[in-house]
C-alpha cells in the first residue's frame, strides 16, 4: 500500500508515477532554529543562505517563500528517503519538476540589494538523488532569476546544466545586475527537454561576494640591505591588470619609495582598484641593548632579554652558553658566569653582546642549636647585626627576639646585597619543680 501526501495546491489527477511517501517523525524544532540563527549571520546578502530549518516535506525553509501555486519544496535530509549529508550546515533544499508542466521555486529577499554598479560571484552547491523506491526520476536544471519585483521571473541570470552528480558539486557564475538593482533572488527547477518528466535537484550553501576584489596589503616600510625590491602581487584569476605605469602583469616590482596602485578587471567588465605606499629606508647598524652585568642571589633564576634596534628585522639569536635561539633566556648559575649572544638581522649582518651574572652568597644567620631552658627563664635570640631587614615568626622586625615560652622560632633576614636567608630554633622548657618538705 502506498501512502500519498498531496502537495498544497496540487491536483492528484495528474500525479502519476512515483508518489510522495512520508512516514518519518519530525525532529524537535528548537535545535534547528539555533543552528539557523548562527549560520544566517554569516551572509550579508541572504537571511538563510544554507537553507537551514526543520526537515519537512512541502515547506520552504525560514527566509524563503514559494511563488508558484504548485511549489512545494522540501527541507532535507530525511524526507522521501534522501539522506545525502549537507554540504554546509545541517539541512538543505530539494525541489521537484513534474510531468504535468508544474515545477517548484523559492524566493528570498536580499538583505543588501545587488547593485547595478557592481559585479558579483555567486556560488551554489548542487546534487541529484532520487526519492526512495523511485526509478522514473531524472536530472533537471536549476534556474536563478534576479528581480526588483516580488516573484518576478522575467530576468533569468543563470541556469545550470542538468544536475546529475550524486555528490555535492559547486557551481559558480558572475553577474552584473541589469537593468536594475536586484532585491530578490528566485530559484526554480526546469526540465532538460520536453515532454516534461519527474525530476529532482538538491541545493545548499549559496555564497555571494563582490568581484573583482584586489588587495595589495597595508602600506609598508623596507629597510634596504642594498639593491632591495618588493614584489607587489595583485592575485590571479582576473581578466586584466593595469598598474600606475601602464604595465599589465599580475605583479609589479618596486625598487623605490612611492605610491603604487593597480586596477583589475574581470571577464564581464567590472573593475576594482587598490593602492599601497612603499617606503625604502637606509640601513642603520644594529644596536644591542643588554646590560653589562646583573646580580642574583644563590639559587635564584634570572631572565635575560636582549633588545635590538636598527638593522633590519627579523632578528635571529644564538646564545653560546645555552645554545638557545630566542631573544630571552632563563639562567640560574652557581658562580660568576658570562653569557654571550650573536644577533643576526634580515640583511645577514651580525653583532655580538654579552652579560656577566654575579652570584651573591646568602647572608649568614644562626639562631643556635635547639635548646631547653628552665621554667621561668628567658632566652635572647640574635639574628646578627647590620642587615637591611628582619622578619620573625610573629612579624616582629628587630635583630633580637626574647623567648619566654617553649616553641619553634625562626627569623628571615635581608642582607645589604638584597639576598635572604632563614634559620630556626626549637626551644623547649623544663617543667617547674614542686618542692614540698612538709611541716617542721
Amino acid at each position: 500500500m502506498i501512502t500519498m501526501i498531496i502537495p498544497k495546491g496540487y491536483s492528484p489527477g495528474v500525479m502519476s508515477g512515483t508518489h510522495r511517501t512520508q512516514t518519518q517523525p519530525l525532529k524537535p524544532l528548537f535545535c534547528l532554529f539555533i543552528v539557523f540563527i548562527s549560520l544566517s549571520a554569516r551572509s550579508q546578502y541572504l537571511e538563510n543562505p544554507s537553507f537551514e530549518g526543520e526537515p519537512a516535506p512541502n515547506f520552504p525553509p525560514p527566509g524563503w517563500v514559494i511563488c508558484g501555486i504548485y511549489s512545494t519544496p522540501d527541507i532535507l535530509p530525511g524526507v522521501w528517503g534522501v539522506y545525502l549529508p549537507p554540504s554546509d550546515g545541517v539541512t538543505y533544499l530539494g525541489m521537484t519538476a513534474r510531468p504535468d508542466y508544474t515545477n517548484e521555486d523559492v524566493q528570498a529577499h536580499l538583505i543588501t540589494p545587488l547593485s547595478m554598479d557592481s559585479c558579483y560571484r555567486i556560488r551554489i552547491d548542487l546534487a541529484y538523488q532520487q526519492w526512495v523506491n523511485s526509478t522514473n526520476m531524472s536530472p533537471v536544471i536549476l534556474k536563478i532569476y534576479g528581480s526588483n519585483l516580488y516573484c518576478n521571473k522575467s530576468n533569468l541570470i543563470w541556469e545550470s546544466n542538468p544536475v546529475s552528480n550524486t555528490e555535492w558539486e559547486t557551481q559558480e557564475f558572475l553577474i552584473k545586475p541589469d537593468p536594475y538593482d536586484y532585491e530578490y533572488l528566485l530559484l526554480e527547477t526546469s526540465w532538460v527537454s520536453t515532454p516534461p518528466y519527474w525530476g529532482y535537484v538538491l541545493m545548499d550553501n549559496i555564497r555571494i561576494e563582490t568581484t573583482p576584489h584586489v588587495d595589495l596589503g597595508n602600506d609598508t616600510t623596507i629597510i634596504s640591505c642594498g639593491n632591495d625590491s618588493l614584489v607587489l602581487n595583485a592575485g590571479s584569476g582576473f581578466a586584466a591588470y593595469l598598474w600606475q605605469d601602464g604595465s599589465t602583469d599580475s605583479t609589479f616590482v618596486v625598487y623605490s619609495t612611492g605610491l603604487y596602485w593597480v586596477q583589475v578587471s574581470n571577464e564581464i567588465g567590472c573593475t576594482d582598484t587598490d593602492s599601497i605606499y612603499v617606503t625604502f629606508d637606509e640601513y642603520v647598524e644594529m644596536i644591542s641593548e643588554l646590560p653589562d652585568t646583573a646580580a642574583i642571589c644563590e639559587g635564584e633564576v634570572l631572565e635575560i632579554t636582549v633588545n635590538v634596534s636598527n638593522g633590519r628585522p627579523p632578528y635571529s639569536y644564538l646564545w653560546d652558553e645555552t645554545s638557545d635561539t630566542t631573544a630571552s633566556i632563563i639562567v640560574s648559575p652557581d658562580t660568576l658566569t658570562t653569557y654571550h649572544v650573536g644577533i643576526t638581522d634580515g640583511c645577514g649582518n651580525t653583532i655580538y653582546d654579552s652579560i656577566t651574572v654575579v652570584v651573591m652568597p646568602p647572608p649568614d644567620i644562626w639562631l643556635g642549636n635547639d635548646t631547653t631552658i628552665c621554667h621561668g627563664e628567658t632566652l635572647m635570640l640574635h639574628a646578627g647585626p647590620g642587615h637591611l631587614g628582619y622578619s620573625w615568626q610573629d612579624g616582629s622586625q628587630d635583630s633580637t627576639y626574647l623567648v619566654t615560652q617553649p616553641g619553634l622560632y625562626w627569623c628571615e633576614i635581608l642582607s645589604t646585597n638584597y639576598c635572604t636567608a632563614r634559620d630556626s630554633i626549637n626551644v623547649n622548657m623544663y617543667p617547674p619543680i614542686n618542692l614540698d618538705i612538709g611541716n617542721g
